[in-house]
Protein backbone atom coordinates (compact mmCIF):
# COMPACT_ATOMS: atom_id res chain seq x y z
CA UNK A 1 0.00 0.00 0.00
CA UNK A 2 2.63 2.29 0.59
CA UNK A 3 4.60 1.73 -2.33
CA UNK A 4 1.55 2.71 -4.30
CA UNK A 5 0.66 6.11 -2.52
CA UNK A 6 4.43 6.50 -2.99
CA UNK A 7 4.41 6.66 -6.55
CA UNK A 8 1.06 8.37 -6.92
CA UNK A 9 2.86 11.31 -4.76
CA UNK A 10 5.71 11.14 -7.35
CA UNK A 11 3.61 11.41 -10.08
CA UNK A 12 1.46 13.97 -8.47
CA UNK A 13 4.76 15.61 -7.80
CA UNK A 14 5.83 15.95 -11.76
CA UNK A 15 4.70 19.02 -13.34
CA UNK A 16 4.47 17.76 -16.92
CA UNK A 17 1.95 14.56 -15.44
CA UNK A 18 -0.28 16.61 -13.87
CA UNK A 19 -0.53 19.05 -17.31
CA UNK A 20 -0.71 15.24 -19.66
CA UNK A 21 -2.42 13.50 -17.91
CA UNK A 22 -5.75 14.47 -16.36
CA UNK A 23 -6.67 11.24 -14.95
CA UNK A 24 -4.27 11.44 -11.76
CA UNK A 25 -7.63 12.43 -9.68
CA UNK A 26 -9.57 9.33 -10.26
CA UNK A 27 -6.46 7.53 -10.01
CA UNK A 28 -6.03 8.89 -6.54
CA UNK A 29 -9.22 8.40 -5.35
CA UNK A 30 -9.08 5.12 -6.02
CA UNK A 31 -5.67 4.71 -3.95
CA UNK A 32 -7.16 6.15 -1.08
CA UNK A 33 -10.44 3.43 -1.72
CA UNK A 34 -8.07 0.81 -1.03
CA UNK A 35 -6.44 2.10 1.36
CA UNK A 36 -9.11 2.63 3.49
CA UNK A 37 -10.74 -0.76 2.87
CA UNK A 38 -7.19 -2.68 3.75
CA UNK A 39 -7.30 -0.25 7.05
CA UNK A 40 -10.71 -1.66 7.96
CA UNK A 41 -10.04 -4.93 6.95
CA UNK A 42 -6.95 -4.27 9.30
CA UNK A 43 -9.06 -3.15 12.35
CA UNK A 44 -11.91 -5.62 11.90
CA UNK A 45 -9.09 -8.25 12.47
CA UNK A 46 -7.80 -6.30 15.25
CA UNK A 47 -10.96 -5.98 17.20
CA UNK A 48 -11.03 -9.97 16.59
CA UNK A 49 -7.89 -10.22 18.12
CA UNK A 50 -8.86 -8.67 21.31
CA UNK A 51 -11.79 -10.51 21.57
CA UNK A 52 -9.85 -13.55 21.63
CA UNK A 53 -7.15 -11.99 23.82
CA UNK A 54 -10.30 -10.86 26.48
CA UNK A 55 -11.54 -14.77 26.13
CA UNK A 56 -8.47 -15.71 26.64
CA UNK A 57 -7.63 -13.68 29.95
CA UNK A 58 -11.45 -14.54 31.11
CA UNK A 59 -10.50 -18.10 30.76
CA UNK A 60 -7.21 -17.82 32.71
CA UNK A 61 -8.43 -15.80 35.76
CA UNK A 62 -11.41 -18.56 36.13
CA UNK A 63 -8.20 -20.88 36.38
CA UNK A 64 -5.97 -19.02 38.55
CA UNK A 65 -9.51 -18.48 41.04
CA UNK A 66 -10.04 -22.37 40.58
CA UNK A 67 -6.35 -23.25 41.07
CA UNK A 68 -6.06 -20.67 43.93
CA UNK A 69 -8.85 -21.93 45.74
CA UNK A 70 -7.87 -25.37 45.53
CA UNK A 71 -4.45 -24.81 47.08
CA UNK A 72 -6.17 -23.11 50.07
CA UNK A 73 -8.47 -26.04 50.48
CA UNK A 74 -4.77 -28.67 50.64
CA UNK A 75 -3.14 -26.46 53.02
CA UNK A 76 -5.70 -26.00 55.79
Amino acid sequence: MNQRIERLYHRSSEHSAIQSNGDLLPIAFKELGTASEELLVALEQLAEQQEQLVESRTQLEAERRRYSGSRTHEVQ
